[in-house]
C-alpha cells in the first residue's frame, strides 16, 4: 500500500512537470521566430531581385515596369508584416525595423525616379536605334555625304555613351551636334534632341542607381536576420535544458504506467493477436474460396475466349488486390511471348508480342517461378514489358502442359508491395491450372481453324 501511494504521488509530480513544460512552451516559447525568419528571407530575396531588375532595366534587357511594381508592393507588404510581428523589441530593436522601413520607403522613391528618367531615356534610345537602322536605307539621297558621315558618327558615339557614359565621349558628341544644328531638318532636329536627352538623363539614371546602392538595405536585412537567428538559437538551448529534465521525469512516468497496466496489456495483446490471426485466417479462406469459385465458374458463364481469359484475370486482380495480371503464350522458338490477355488497372488488351530476352518472363520460364515483393524495378529496370515500368511487386509462374512442355506464363504485378505474397503465390498456383486449360483450348481452337482452312 505504501509503495502504491509513493508511486501515486510520484506520478502526480511528474504530471505537474508535464504541465509546467506546456506552460513554459506556451509563455516563453510562443514567439513566431520561424515565421519571422521566413519573412526576413522573403524580404532579402525580393531586395536582391529588385536590385537585379534595376540593372537589367538599365541595360535595356527588359522594357516593362510590371516586375518592379510587383516587387516593391511585395517588399512593402512583408515589411509591414515584420513590423507587426511579435518579436521582442529589446532583442531585435524596433528602431532597426523602423530604419529598414524608412530605407525601403526611400528606395521606393528612388525607383519611381528611376522609372521616370529611364522611360524618357528608353524612348530616346529607341529613336537612336531606329535612326541607325534607317540611316542608309530610308533617305540615302536627301543628305550630303558629309552630313551622313557626321550623323553616323553621332549615332555611334551615342550608343557607345549608353554602354559606357563618360565625359570623354560626351565631349566628342557635342561638336557633332553643333555641326548638325546648322539649319537642321525635322529628322536631324529630332536626332539632336534625343541625343541631348541621352547625355542629360543617362548620368542622372546612374546617379539614382548609386543612391540606391548607398542605402545598403541588404546589409540591414542580414543584420536583422542574424539577430533573429541568435534569439532562436538561445530559445532552443533553453528548451533543450528543460527537455532534459522532462525526459528524466517522463522515463519514470512511462515505467510507472507500464507497471500499472502490464497485466492488462498482456491480456489485450493476447486477445488482439488471437482476433488478428482469426481474421487473417477467415480473410485468407474467403479470398481463396472467392478466387476458386470464380475460376471454376468460367465454364458456366463465358463461352467467348477473350471473356474467359478476362474473367480469369479479373478474378486474380480482385482476389489479390493487384493492378496487373496477364497470361502469355510462348512461341515455338521460345524467343517471344504473346499476351493472350492483359488486365491493366481494369483495362483489358490482348495480342501484345514482345521479346523474351531480359524480361521477368525469361526468369519465370527458366526457373519455374519468380517472386519480387517491393523490389521488382531494381532487378528489371529496362524490362520490355512497358506496362510494368512502374511496378514494385511481381509474381509469375511457368505454365507446363501434360507433356512437361512449357507453353506459357501467368503473372500478377502491383504498383505497391503485396501484403501477403505467400497467399498470392498459392492462389496464382491454383489459377495456373485454369490458365493451362485456357492455353490448351487456344491451341485446339487454332489447330481446328487451320484444319478447316485446309479443307
Amino acid at each position: 500500500m505504501i509503495k502504491g501511494n509513493i508511486n501515486h504521488w510520484i506520478g502526480i509530480v511528474l504530471l505537474i512537470s508535464v504541465i509546467s513544460f506546456l506552460f513554459y512552451k506556451t509563455i516563453f516559447s510562443d514567439l513566431p521566430l520561424t515565421e519571422t525568419v521566413g519573412a526576413i528571407e522573403e524580404i532579402h530575396y525580393l531586395q536582391v531581385q529588385l536590385h537585379r531588375d534595376l540593372l537589367r532595366y538599365r541595360s535595356n534587357q527588359i522594357q516593362q515596369y510590371d516586375t518592379l511594381n510587383k516587387t516593391l508592393s511585395a517588399l512593402e507588404t512583408n515589411i509591414a508584416a515584420l513590423a507587426d510581428s511579435n518579436i521582442p523589441e529589446e532583442d531585435i530593436g524596433i528602431r532597426t525595423i523602423e530604419a529598414l522601413d524608412r530605407s525601403i520607403h526611400d528606395q521606393s522613391e528612388l525607383v519611381e525616379d528611376f522609372k521616370t528618367h529611364h522611360s524618357i531615356l528608353q524612348n530616346s534610345l529607341l529613336y537612336i536605334f531606329n535612326a541607325s537602322t534607317d540611316l542608309y536605307s530610308v533617305k540615302p539621297k536627301t543628305q550630303s555625304k558629309q552630313k551622313l558621315r557626321i550623323t553616323a558618327e553621332l549615332i555611334t558615339l551615342l550608343l557607345e555613351y549608353n554602354e559606357n557614359p563618360g565625359h570623354n565621349i560626351a565631349n566628342k558628341i557635342y561638336p557633332l551636334i553643333d555641326a548638325l544644328n546648322h539649319k537642321p531638318d525635322i529628322d536631324t532636329n529630332a536626332l539632336i534632341n534625343h541625343g541631348l536627352i541621352i547625355i542629360e538623363r543617362l548620368p542622372e539614371t546612374d546617379e539614382i542607381l548609386s543612391k540606391f546602392n548607398s542605402l545598403n538595405i541588404e546589409n540591414q536585412i542580414i543584420s536583422i536576420k542574424n539577430k533573429v537567428n541568435t534569439l532562436k538559437e538561445t530559445q532552443n538551448q533553453n528548451a533543450e535544458r528543460f527537455n532534459v529534465f522532462l525526459l528524466i521525469c517522463s522515463i519514470y512516468l512511462i515505467f510507472y504506467i507500464i507497471y500499472i497496466f502490464v497485466n492488462l496489456q498482456k491480456s489485450k495483446e493476447k486477445l488482439s493477436e488471437s482476433n488478428s490471426n482469426l481474421n487473417d485466417e477467415i480473410g485468407l479462406r474467403t479470398r481463396t474460396e472467392k478466387a476458386l469459385y470464380q475460376l471454376v465458374d468460367i465454364d458456366k458463364i463465358h463461352h467467348n475466349d477473350d471473356d474467359r481469359i478476362l474473367h480469369l484475370l479479373n478474378a486474380l486482380c480482385n482476389a489479390l488486390d493487384v493492378e496487373y495480371a496477364y497470361i502469355g503464350r510462348i512461341n515455338p522458338s521460345c524467343s517471344s511471348v504473346e499476351l493472350l490477355g492483359l488486365l491493366d488497372h481494369g483495362m483489358f488488351s490482348s495480342g501484345i508480342v514482345y521479346p523474351l530476352q531480359d524480361t521477368p518472363c525469361e526468369e519465370v520460364i527458366n526457373n519455374g517461378r519468380l517472386v519480387h515483393n517491393n523490389d521488382f524495378n531494381n532487378y528489371f529496370p529496362d524490362s520490355n514489358i512497358g506496362v510494368l515500368s512502374n511496378t514494385k511487386s511481381y509474381i509469375g509462374i511457368r505454365l507446363v502442359d501434360k507433356d512437361e512442355e512449357v507453353i506459357g506464363i501467368i503473372a500478377i504485378a502491383s504498383d505497391e508491395a503485396i501484403n501477403d505474397s505467400n497467399l498470392a503465390e498459392n492462389i496464382l498456383t491454383i489459377a495456373s491450372s485454369r490458365a493451362i486449360i485456357e492455353l490448351q483450348r487456344q491451341v485446339e481452337i487454332n489447330n481446328s481453324r487451320r484444319y478447316q482452312q485446309g479443307l
